[in-house]
């Protein structure tokens, strides 16, 4: 539904006991967050259609200026014609939102993490029947992955959907002990020393 509004396709809807009604969206969607946001299910289509304006400077109770809206209030006719001319040079541009290059550096490292918790496990699980492992020591394993190969690590409910997804044959379970019993995965375990040090199975031409 967001990348058919985003698109401006045509999508159904209908009011409370209404019958449904196809039509096309015009409106645009903004949405704010303290923390990234996650998604079930991302890919790069998605992504394309996002746009990200950070806002990390926080003024200080002791420094905010109690009489901005007054302030603002006054200066609404320079601040409407800022806004008039910047909004005709966005349409000139084809709506090419520019993003700043923190934003854009932000948005390339999403893109990068679309499949590194695949990477992840090729690298140091395997698929196994009879394999077992903790959900948080993997979780554990995948951030210390990230930092050393530079990438950003997905939050934990988004990594736990896609460990699950990485193979028919892993399911989420509690594993351990009878005692001990914790969050994690069945048909999936981490590799062996001799497995991670064993040299890729390629030929050289």
């Amino acid at each position: 539904m967001f990348k058919s509004i985003v698109a401006g396709e045509r999508i159904s809807a209908r009011a409370i006991k209404e019958n449904p009604v196809q039509f096309t969206p015009t409106a645009k969607l903004f949405f704010a967050s303290n923390k990234p946001y996650t998604y079930k299910n991302p890919d790069l289509a998605l992504y394309r259609r996002m746009v990200f304006i950070p806002f990390e400077y926080s003024i200080p109770p002791e420094e905010q200026d109690k009489e901005l809206p007054e302030k603002l209030e006054k200066e609404r006719d320079v601040i409407f014609s800022l806004a008039a001319r910047t909004l005709k040079d966005f349409v000139k541009s084809g709506y090419d939102f520019k993003m700043s290059p923190k934003a854009k550096a932000y948005l390339k490292s999403r893109i990068v993490a679309l499949n590194n918790v695949e990477e992840f496990l090729s690298e140091i699980a395997v698929v196994d029947a009879k394999g077992r492992v903790v959900g948080a020591l993997l979780y554990e394993k995948y951030k210390e992955w990230c930092k050393v190969n530079m990438q950003v690590p997905v939050e934990a409910s988004e990594f736990k959907d896609r460990v699950a997804a990485y193979d028919p044959n892993i399911e989420p379970k509690k594993v351990g002990d009878k005692n001990h019993r914790r969050a994690g995965f069945k048909g999936i375990r981490l590799k062996t020393a001799e497995e991670l040090n064993a040299p890729d199975d390629t030929s050289e031409v």
